[in-house]
């Protein structure tokens, strides 16, 4: 009897293991790219795909983190899923809560957990976490942020060197020059014309 009790005491230890492998692989995740760049003013997708795999029962809780706050980005409880054959989800319900300051900048995509960020600040770049909750899965995605480039009109340099902005037609230095030639023109002109008259008089 008291082998009996043991082994029954032993074999429920072993559940929460095996619940957990169970568990473990009812989810595939995949990140197609882990490091990403961006410009300030555009968008970006932090792009994630996602399988279900028997057996799996809903919820499905997923969470969108970012390194530089506290507060979760967006919150997404799926309640219903269709999965196809290859257990990608086709039909889904369930609830998304954004955080309120990226309200309007962000698009979250349920169907496969990918996250679009619009309107990019400098602010933005850091590591975003994909964290399927219930299911201890977590993916990350750095993004670098740097702002617009301008390079006044000259696509082929971005940093010209003084000698090529004498050469750029328009350019202040230019007309600086051809003021200061033409001044010494005329004074080499008036001087001749002076020392000319001089011994007429």
């Amino acid at each position: 009897m008291q082998r009996n009790m043991r082994f029954h005491r032993r074999c429920q230890s072993f559940s929460p293991v095996l619940l957990f492998i169970g568990v473990s692989w009812a989810l595939l995740v995949e990140v197609p790219q882990d490091s990403l760049n961006g410009t300030v003013g555009q968008s970006v997708l932090l792009s994630v795909t996602y399988k279900l795999q028997e057996p799996f029962h809903p919820p499905l809780a997923i969470q969108w983190n970012f390194s530089n706050t506290t507060n979760v980005l967006v919150t997404y409880t799926g309640t219903n899923f269709s999965v196809s054959a290859e257990g990608i989800p086709i039909c889904h319900s369930g609830y998304v809560f954004i955080h309120p300051s990226y309200q309007g900048r962000i698009i979250f995509f349920p169907e496969n957990a990918s996250l679009l960020l619009q309107n990019l600040r400098l602010i933005d770049g850091g590591v975003y976490t994909v964290n399927f909750k219930l299911l201890k899965k977590t993916r990350d995605i750095a993004l670098t942020v740097s702002a617009p480039h301008f390079n006044n009109g000259n696509p082929e340099s971005s940093d010209p060197t003084e000698d090529n902005n004498l050469a750029i037609p328009g350019h202040p230095v230019t007309y600086i020059a051809g003021g200061c030639f033409t001044l010494l023109f005329l004074l080499l002109l008036l001087l001749c014309c002076t020392r000319c008259r001089g011994p007429e008089s």
